[in-house]
Parts: structure tokens; C-alpha cells; sequence
């Protein structure tokens, strides 16, 4: 007997993964760049960074990468930029009642 044309089988499928790694974690871009990880890379500290992932290379990082918390560019423009928002509440606690 033979398989009829329409068997659902996949010969192979998943099996060029490591274990615990989804195709999507494997294909999705880091960096600037937009490419796959590869050599040296860094994490941005930053929650809110689109990228988390930076090639050392292409952030011209050469010798030993920085230590401690590490914020990318993009996130320290986006920080100067935007969290500006320093609170001007005064604590007067002389109010009514």
C-alpha cells in the first residue's frame, strides 16, 4: 500500500530547532539592523525598547561591552524626548477640612 496524496504528514518538522525555541524567536529581528542575532550582542535595560537586542557592531561597541545597565540609543533619545514629565505636585498639606 501507498499513502493516499492528502496524508497531513511533514517529514522533519521542528526538528532543526533547540529545545525550549519557538521558529519565531529564531527569525525575529534584533537590533537596528533588523537581522537575526548572531555574534556579540547586548540587552537594553529599557522595559519599553523595541528592540531589546542590539549586534555590538552595530552599535559601535569594539573591545569589551559596557557593564552594568546598558540603555540603547533609541531609548535614551526616546527618554530625553518624552519622559520629560517631571510631576509639580508641591506637597502642601495646609488644605481645608
Amino acid at each position: 500500500g501507498s499513502f493516499p496524496s492528502d496524508t497531513p504528514f511533514k517529514f522533519g518538522e521542528g526538528s532543526e530547532l533547540a529545545e525550549g525555541q519557538t521558529a519565531d524567536e529564531d527569525s525575529k529581528p534584533y537590533c537596528i539592523c533588523g537581522r537575526p542575532s548572531f555574534g556579540q550582542m547586548i540587552g537594553c535595560d529599557d522595559s519599553e525598547c523595541e528592540f531589546e537586542w542590539f549586534h555590538l557592531q552595530c552599535l559601535g561597541i569594539t573591545g569589551t561591552p559596557p557593564q552594568g545597565d546598558f540603555v540603547c540609543p533609541t531609548c535614551r533619545t526616546r527618554r530625553a524626548r518624552g519622559s520629560r514629565k517631571t510631576s509639580k505636585k508641591k506637597g502642601s498639606a495646609g488644605g481645608r477640612g
